[in-house]
């Protein structure tokens, strides 16, 4: 928009009187909103935002009071899981694995030469 109409918009403003002003701030409000954040303080400090806060708190408090849905199993740690796999594994199968496995991961992962332990 070239700087010439700005100016004249400017100085067409200047002669609205205060009905036609609050007219015109409508008509901004509607069809060119400020942002979210630039609104905000207004909202808030007109008391827009109001029920919206009351609900959200609302929700929060149900929540909070809601009971815990059963639990259908005991829950498990890592260690049970991971040993409950363990066992499933053939007794051949865990004859060929390292013992050293713990002491020695960089030879078993990276295939770097075993460390003295």
């Amino acid at each position: 928009m070239a700087s010439s109409t700005i100016l004249e918009i400017e100085r067409a403003i200047e002669t609205l009187n205060p009905e036609e002003l609050v007219k015109l701030y409508r008509w901004l409000e509607q069809n060119h909103p400020a942002p979210i954040d630039a609104r905000l303080p207004s909202d808030l400090a007109a008391g827009r935002l109001d029920s919206a806060i009351l609900r959200a708190s609302g929700d929060e408090q149900a929540e909070s009071m809601a009971p815990n849905p059963p639990v259908e199993r005991p829950l498990q740690t890592a260690a049970d899981i991971v040993l409950f796999h363990m066992r499933q594994v053939p007794a051949e199968m865990m004859a060929t694995m390292p013992t050293d496995g713990a002491s020695q991961h960089d030879h078993y992962i990276y295939g770097w030469p075993k460390r003295e332990v």
